[in-house]
């Protein structure tokens, strides 16, 4: 039995027969995935580094009148730290509020190495006291003496009260600018009283209480008494219940025309 058996060639299992050729590939991929994960790793290494992509450009864009665009460049040149990525835009954006003339401000990233900047520039409409401008919101905002604009209304009045002198002027232009009188400054004291100042130099004084009554009261009076007058008159005192009492023009006191008496009270 043992002589006749014939002898048979030893063969691999069929999991070894498999394996065998695919070795080779295995390998390869084994050495692609760490090459793949060191690359990733500098990269990683390479975005950590605050200098990397560094930005190069600033561009800016708005509508201007007070603000030059070169310097709000340079201000943002000046406010950056870092690179692309770690660049804090909302630290650039709060150093761009802080030049007055600037309202509101947007920066984003543009890639590879650009910041754009949008400027929404203040608008004013009214001096605020001596050294202050005020936008059509009732925001303060204070920029150098030599840059505002020429031709404003003055408002003065206690901090605070901003949009009531604002609402103020403008219901007093509305109602005075059919008489072809024009307002230039308006005045609210500590103890809320109401002053005009007109452009030619007139004042009307309205007080404390119920101040649009009382300008109707001059409007209405302006036929009747006013217009025909008005050269000559200086103050019209409205805190009164049912009239006003008005006050001449030095210039023309000293030689009051006929009826002169009549500017002195008038009630109805």
């Amino acid at each position: 039995m043992i002589l006749n058996e014939r002898l048979r060639p030893q063969v691999a299992p069929r999991a070894q027969q498999e394996d065998a050729p695919r070795r080779p590939l295995g390998w390869l991929f084994a050495l692609f995935a760490v090459a793949l994960v060191a690359a990733a790793l500098t990269v990683v290494e390479k975005l950590r580094d605050p200098l990397a992509f560094p930005i190069r450009r600033v561009t800016v864009d708005g509508d201007f009148r007070y603000l030059a665009p070169a310097n709000l460049r340079k201000t943002v040149s000046g406010a950056v730290r870092g690179g692309f990525f770690h660049v804090d835009v909302q630290r650039v954006r709060e150093t761009l509020l802080d030049e007055p003339w600037v309202r509101e401000a947007t920066v984003q990233r543009l890639w590879p190495d650009t910041l754009h900047v949008s400027i929404v520039e203040q608008q004013p409409v009214a001096y605020w006291g001596e050294h202050a401008l005020l936008n059509d919101a009732g925001d303060i905002f204070v920029p150098a003496r030599a840059s505002f604009p020429a031709g404003l209304i003055r408002l003065d009045g206690p901090v605070g009260t901003e949009l009531e002198m604002l609402e103020a002027w403008r219901h007093a232009a509305t109602e005075l600018k059919p008489l072809g009188l024009v307002v230039a400054a308006v005045n609210l004291s500590e103890r809320r009283a109401l002053t005009l100042r007109l452009a030619d130099g007139a004042t009307i004084v309205l007080g404390r209480y119920a101040v649009y009554d009382r300008l109707q009261r001059f409007v209405a009076a302006w036929q009747q008494v006013l217009r025909d007058n008005w050269a000559r008159i200086a103050v019209v005192d409205l805190r009164y219940t049912n009239g006003f009492s008005l006050r001449e023009r030095a210039e023309t006191a000293a030689a009051p025309a006929a009826g002169a008496g009549g500017l002195a009270r008038a009630g109805h």
